[in-house]
Order: C-alpha cells, then sequence, then structure tokens
C-alpha cells in the first residue's frame, strides 16, 4: 500500500480516480467507490442533507470520512459533526 497521510494533499479527483501529492512530492494514484463520485458531486453543489443520506444509507467509514473531509473544505459544520 502506498503512504498516505495527514500530510498529503488532493491534487486531482477524476471519475473513480484520486491522485494525492504525498509530501515527498510523489503523485499517489488511487481508486475509489462510485458512492464517493456520487457524495463528491452532491457536496459540490451544495446538496450537503443528500450527502448524509448517501452515508447513512451506504454505512461505510471511508465515506464518512470523506464526506468529513469536504464539509471542513467547505466550512459546512453540519455533515462534519454528524461524520
Amino acid at each position: 500500500m502506498h503512504s498516505v497521510d495527514k500530510n498529503c494533499e488532493i491534487v486531482r479527483f477524476s471519475r473513480e480516480r484520486v491522485s494525492i501529492r504525498r509530501q515527498d512530492g510523489a503523485v499517489v494514484f488511487l481508486s475509489c467507490s462510485a458512492y464517493a463520485i456520487l457524495l463528491w458531486d452532491m457536496c459540490m453543489k451544495g446538496q450537503w442533507t443528500n450527502a448524509i443520506k448517501i452515508c447513512r444509507m451506504i454505512k461505510d467509514k471511508h465515506l464518512w470520512a470523506t464526506l468529513a473531509g469536504m464539509g471542513l473544505t467547505a466550512k459546512e459544520l453540519e455533515p462534519v459533526e454528524i461524520a
């Protein structure tokens, strides 16, 4: 597994592929589920309630963590608190 830690930066999120720049400058490519793409789209459109519903339906800790991260980035505290 590639080392991805808290000091990494998401460079690009395209369809089911995520590009992450590690602290050493290397770019790591990871794939994600279709639900993460749906979640990303909802958050970008400000549909936070629907994003929360998706997370509740899927019950995946990674999806909840993604929602929390996107909420923090957008300064939306409600999804962060729920996640």
